[in-house]
């Protein structure tokens, strides 16, 4: 139940904007409205999802209350935001994430800097403007799609996005993302994922209905978290001491580097015993990650600028090497780039992408986001 409700919420943060262009094109009118949605200050409506097939008997659906408000210095989801079922409630305030579950009568109450360690993997669904700029754009870049107008009614446009490369591993025969923007509000009411796949066919729909756009009570609707007295409240973590900083998500300097043989996309084994003469700056990312896509240039210009000092940049990816191949192809980078299995992106403790390590004489000295500003000062340090 969770998965659905934070699903929700991942659309509604990501898909809706409070300007828009003229230009009545397919592109112009998606872009637009994904790209215009910073400029939103916040919004509340009536919502409803489903999930389920072509069969309308077959169908999970719920509906609730949807309340967010832009917080751009707030690093989790970009914002505060509230949504109520009639069963499930899940509550943010830039400080802690209440889900209160209302057939158990329980409430988790999980520490801002733990939201993403507590157990509940599908919080990552509902991420700030950073993964939205990062993730969401170069992921449809790069796969082949068709945009059209599948519909220009009185009232709102429909927009098909059509992705026309499948995954053949997963038998998708089909794959469509539908956006109903409504003309006067430029405001993304309904949106719809339709997956075939085997003859069988999934949807997953959000729609949006009474949307009040940057409404004036948004304080108001924040101001407190009324929480009921007979629930079972579960904090996470248990004891504040251990709340870890941004810093957990990566190892620490100064252990040596996990030994490796793996392939590159020639098919040559590259191994960590043959490279001690070099500075290796390991890059572990996958092609659906928008923050490892937006750090390939710069990892590019450090590779060509310092490969002669020393300097050896190596991608390290886990699946999908058609997918990756052809991103190398279209980005031109030159480095290598190895496929690894997950065994190693486990041994190496590697929980955020972008994750780099940089390795001199065998020991990792340094550990973290390959979109760090610091990183080109950290290698000159250390060539």
């Amino acid at each position: 139940m969770k998965l659905k409700s934070l699903a929700l919420i991942h659309f509604l943060m990501l898909t809706h904007a409070s300007t828009f262009s003229q230009t009545i094109t397919a592109e112009a009118i998606l872009y637009q409205a994904l790209e215009q949605h910073r400029q939103l200050d916040g919004f509340s409506c009536q919502l409803s999802f489903t999930l389920g097939g072509d069969d309308p008997n077959n169908l999970f659906a719920q509906e609730g209350t949807f309340d967010f408000q832009r917080l751009p210095k707030d690093t989790v989801y970009g914002g505060r935001f509230k949504l109520m079922t009639d069963d499930y409630a899940f509550v943010y305030d830039s400080s802690f994430l209440y889900e209160i579950n209302h057939r158990r009568k329980r409430v988790d109450l999980v520490r801002k800097s733990h939201i993403w360690d507590n157990g509940t993997p599908m919080i990552s669904l509902a991420l700030p403007d950073e993964h939205f700029t990062g993730e969401i754009k170069p992921f449809i870049r790069e796969h082949e799609f068709t945009l059209t107008i599948a519909e220009d009614r009185p009232e709102q446009w429909v927009i098909d996005l059509a992705f026309t490369e499948l995954d053949q591993e997963q038998d998708l025969e089909e794959f469509n993302q539908y956006f109903t923007i409504d003309k006067k509000t430029r405001f993304i009411v309904r949106n719809q994922r339709r997956i075939k796949s085997n003859g069988n066919v999934q949807t997953q729909t959000w729609n949006l209905e009474n949307v009040t756009i940057n409404p004036s009570n948004a304080n108001d609707v924040f101001r407190s978290i009324d929480l009921p007295l007979n629930y079972r409240i579960n904090y996470f973590p248990r004891t504040v001491a251990a709340a870890p900083d941004k810093a957990s998500y990566y190892i620490d300097a100064g252990i040596p580097m996990i030994p490796f043989a793996f392939p590159d996309m020639n098919g040559d084994t590259i191994a960590l015993e043959d490279l001690k003469d070099q500075v290796l700056l390991l890059d572990f990312w996958e092609y659906s990650c928008g923050g490892c896509l937006a750090a390939i240039p710069k990892l590019q210009r450090l590779d060509e600028k310092y490969r002669d000092k020393g300097l050896l940049v190596m991608g390290i990816f886990s699946e999908r090497p058609k997918i990756i191949e052809r991103i190398i192809q279209k980005r031109g980078i030159s480095y290598p780039n190895l496929q690894c299995d997950q065994a190693f992106i486990k041994t190496c403790k590697i929980k955020a992408w972008p994750t780099v390590f940089l390795v001199k004489n065998g020991e990792i000295v340094f550990s973290g986001s390959g979109n760090d500003p610091k990183l080109e000062e950290i290698i000159l340090a250390n060539l």
